[in-house]
């Protein structure tokens, strides 16, 4: 509550006068009261084909006006603002105090496996404003690992990767197993295997991996020019296995 004081003076004379009132500013956010993922404050993961239940209660000291609740994929980076959302609905004109709803966030058995952003944005009829955010891995897999290699830099020409010696290769895209990764290898070999080894690297223990998280593969600086391939193979905790493999041509 803000007071607001005038001071007039009459028309003909010098005597002033002063009148002090008191108008509402609204500057309080709304509140997230409870936010909850299938009856819990928070989830680790969820599985495609599944149904997520978000209970939301929410309140404000005037109105509410508007609800935006979104799910959105964070791991695959290739695809476009609109394939990465999974979820997207707005509640508006809501004009009263208090919103309450069980929302079903239904996940798609063809939904992409990797980390995922459920956010609740909230804004009242003054323009002040609250969010709540929750990330969790959804998995999509079946018995063997899933290798989604979505594109390269530099990226292949004609379906080949062309590198020289001592360039770097990024791979963009993921390893997920909901029974967990026992361990993944990334190899650059040529035609004569192991022993014409560019690069080899291998991680295990996680049921996700972004291979953002790898960095840049250096191809070593005294390569011999010649035909090779990227070879990638995944084991899981269950002992089921995933190769994926593209040529590449050393310059």
């Amino acid at each position: 509550m803000r007071a607001i004081c005038i001071l007039s003076a009459a028309a003909f004379g010098l005597v002033f006068f002063s009148h002090c009132g008191k108008i509402s500013v609204d500057n309080e956010d709304p509140k997230i009261e409870v936010f909850l993922i299938n009856g819990q404050g928070s989830i680790e993961s969820a599985q495609a084909g599944q149904s997520l239940q978000l209970e939301l209660f929410i309140t404000d000291n005037e109105k509410l006006a508007e609800v935006l609740v979104r799910l959105e994929n964070m791991s695959n980076t290739a695809l476009t603002a609109t394939e990465r959302m999974a979820f997207f609905e707005v509640f508006s004109d809501i004009n009263a105090k208090e919103f309450s709803r069980v929302i079903d966030i239904s996940l798609s058995e063809s939904i992409l496996a990797g980390r995922y952003r459920l956010m609740v944005q909230v804004a009242d009829a003054n323009g002040n404003s609250q969010s709540k955010v929750e990330e969790f891995m959804i998995f999509n897999t079946p018995e063997e690992p899933e290798i989604m290699i979505s594109s390269f830099l530099p990226p292949a020409t004609g379906g080949v990767l062309q590198l020289a010696a001592g360039d770097s290769l990024m791979i963009n895209g993921y390893i997920s197993d909901a029974s967990g990764i026992d361990r993944f290898r990334v190899q650059i070999t040529g035609a004569s295997g192991l022993h014409n080894q560019l690069v080899e690297i291998e991680e295990s223990d996680f049921t996700f991996y972004d291979f953002n998280w790898l960095g840049a593969i250096q191809i070593s600086g005294n390569a011999a020019p010649g035909s090779y391939s990227l070879q990638i193979d995944a084991t899981d905790n269950d002992g089921h296995m995933s190769f994926f493999s593209h040529p590449v041509q050393v310059q």
